[in-house]
């Protein structure tokens, strides 16, 4: 397996792995039901090209071959001006064929590595509360719940 950081050539790759990753969430939460369009659109074209030409944002993905299996988002998110800035995994999705294989182990690891060579003690990730698969996964990588966000239909 090939672990490597996303170029503007991957776009589309990226593009199709957070609908992918959305839809999951859409399916659970009705707070959450997206348009599916809007991934296809020019606009998250613009946005996916940005983030990967951002240098405190790396995007990691895995591959077998010439088969994606996975991504990872990562940031170094600065924060008020009295903290510290931290690592932090937006976003990650891996196909269901290849979970439990260690493709997001790989592919946290190279996050974890970038957030050391920034020099920073901190890394914090987010998911949905819902998405049991991945707040197993986070947990076994030592990841603590630390905060808790809370919603009210209107």
């Amino acid at each position: 397996m090939d672990i490597r950081i996303a170029s503007k050539d991957d776009t589309s790759i990226i593009m199709d792995f957070e609908l992918r990753l959305f839809k999951k969430w859409s399916d659970m939460d009705p707070i959450d039901t997206i348009k599916d369009s809007w991934f296809k659109s020019h606009e998250h074209f613009k946005r996916t090209t940005n983030f990967v030409s951002d240098t405190t944002k790396k995007i990691f993905l895995a591959f077998e071959g010439k088969v994606c299996l996975g991504y990872l988002k990562a940031e170094i998110n600065s924060r008020e001006p009295f903290l510290k800035k931290v690592g932090y995994v937006s976003e990650a999705y891996i196909i269901k064929d290849s979970r439990g294989k260690g493709v997001g182990s790989k592919l946290l690891n190279k996050a974890l590595d970038w957030f050391k060579e920034n020099e920073l003690i901190w890394s914090t990730v987010s998911t949905h509360s819902l998405d049991e698969e991945a707040i197993v996964f986070w947990e076994k990588k030592g990841y603590k719940e630390y905060n808790k966000f809370f919603k009210m239909k209107l």
